[in-house]
């Protein structure tokens, strides 16, 4: 049995969706996914005492129904979540977390792939991986968009499924605990190493900062970009029509065969990939154009239309954008947030957008 040196180890999970609270700025995306999330239940049960809590969206109070001492943990699977819907409800945060998906990625990490379980890095996989029964992908899927979709849920059976499928996530969570912690990583495990645990619970804690960052979010001059993204689709057609030199851009998109039929016009042998499409990374065009400076023109355009995305950036009914870190997404451990739903993932110009409210200043410490 999963033993912990805590007086209370509760296993927790969350449901949500995004309820819209305001025009969002892009009507193609009637979703404000920028916004802070709605809570809509929390499932939690104790390791020790078998208590169980089930609270649905009318039943949150002013303060979580259990302990947040450093003498209990919470388990939760990228828990990043959890902690958002604890901010939404404006509850105070735990002090101690074990989340199973850190544990599971440092688990992985360097494992070849054709010997891991194929997939997403979700619960499911982590679940499949060590052999633990749980939902199907397909189950989960629909009980996810069940939840998204939003309410009012009147009948008491839309509730009971809506906790059903929370529950889902929490029942497997303790035994998952176990198998990460007795797992073999790095020529031991977790729980043979003296300093093993310690080092899991101070791994987790990031998931309370990373949660704190998205909550907060970036603030935006919505006032300045809302009629930049109205007059988005006229600003690229301008520029392309200033800088397409080679006219490989018909109706303002990339044209392989076009592109190609000009390479050959000018002799240049472009390589190929093994569909027989022209290679179009930036790599190989820094090499065809150290090759060829004539090329130069079409490679600028190409580099500055790469920087002009503003139509994903997650912009929430707050006028800030929100975006998921994706903690620990990397094989050094580094986040790895969206590149083009986080403003600081785009191009560097597109920091004049930020602007932080009276009496506030903003930093980017990397």
């Amino acid at each position: 049995m999963l033993a912990l040196p805590y007086r209370e180890v509760w296993a927790i999970d969350t449901e949500f969706n995004f309820r819209p609270t305001a025009a969002h700025m892009f009507p193609a995306d009637p979703q404000p996914d920028g916004s802070i999330q709605h809570p809509v239940c929390l499932v939690a049960r104790e390791l020790y005492s078998g208590r169980k809590i089930e609270l649905f969206e009318d039943e949150f109070g002013p303060a979580p129904p259990f302990d947040l001492g450093e003498d209990v943990l919470f388990i939760a699977y990228n828990a990043v979540a959890e902690w958002l819907t604890f901010q939404a409800l404006e509850w105070s945060l735990p002090c101690r977390v074990f989340d199973p998906y850190i544990e599971y990625r440092r688990h992985i990490c360097g494992t070849p792939r054709d010997v891991r379980v194929k997939g997403n890095k979700g619960l499911l996989m982590a679940l499949a991986h060590f052999g633990i029964p749980g939902i199907t992908g397909d189950q989960k899927d629909e009980e996810r968009d069940f939840v998204l979709r939003g309410g009012p849920w009147p009948e008491p059976s839309d509730r009971r499924r809506i906790l059903d499928y929370c529950d889902t996530d929490v029942r497997p969570l303790f035994r998952l605990t176990e198998r990460l912690l007795d797992s073999d990583c790095c020529g031991k495990s977790l729980r043979s190493d003296p300093a093993g645990v310690a080092q899991s619970i101070h791994r987790g804690r990031f998931s309370l900062t990373a949660a704190r960052m998205e909550h907060i979010a970036i603030e935006v001059d919505t006032e300045l970009l809302g009629p930049v993204t109205a007059a988005w689709d006229s600003i690229r057609a301008t520029v392309i029509a200033d800088m397409d030199e080679f006219g490989v851009y018909p109706g303002g998109h990339f044209s392989n065969a076009l592109f190609l039929e000009r390479m050959d016009t000018l002799g240049i042998p472009w390589p190929r990939a093994d569909s027989g499409l022209p290679k179009t990374d930036k790599d190989t065009f820094k090499d065809m154009v150290r090759r060829h400076p004539k090329l130069a023109p079409i490679s600028e355009l190409r580099y500055r239309l790469s920087e002009m995305h503003l139509e994903n950036l997650q912009i929430g009914a707050d006028g800030r954008n929100r975006a998921t870190c994706m903690m620990f997404g990397s094989k050094t451990s580094r986040n790895t947030p969206s590149q083009n739903k986080y403003l600081f993932g785009l191009a560097k110009w597109t920091r004049h957008f930020l602007k932080p409210s009276s009496g506030r200043a903003m930093a980017l410490l990397d």
